[in-house]
Parts: C-alpha cells; structure tokens; sequence
C-alpha cells in the first residue's frame, strides 16, 4: 500500500465554506479528474517544484493543472 507523504488542505472560511470544493463542483466531470490526478500526485510523492506545483510562501503551496484547451488553473 502506498502511503501519503502529505495531505492536501483547502481553504476554508471561519464559517466553515470551503470556496475551492465548491468551484471544483461546477467544474466538468473531466476537468475535475485532472485535478484530482495532479492532487494525489502531490500528495503521494511527486516533488514539489514547478511546473506542477508553486511555493507562495509561509508554509503555503499551489497546485497547477494544465487543462483542455491550454487552460491552467491554480489552487
């Protein structure tokens, strides 16, 4: 079994909204798989350098995901 080496944390509101999954519900079934795939790429061991993944500083990352069309999106 292979194991995390880190776990993705969205961001959420002091209310408890979480902005990011909701964006990612209105999104098409595949672009959603490809996040997905790039997530638990970063989360099972892909190293964390560019293109797939950004350091924005103070312990915060994002993850890149090139999409159809050439359509990246960030979160």
């Amino acid at each position: 079994m292979i194991e995390k080496v880190r776990t993705a944390v969205f961001y959420a509101t002091e209310a408890g909204a979480e902005p990011v999954r909701d964006w990612l519900r209105d999104l098409s079934r595949e672009d959603r798989e490809s996040i997905g795939k790039d997530l638990a790429r970063v989360e099972f061991g892909a190293a964390l350098k560019k293109p797939l993944v950004d350091n924005l500083g103070e312990g915060l990352w994002e993850v890149r995901t090139q999409l159809r069309r050439g359509r990246i999106v960030r979160g």
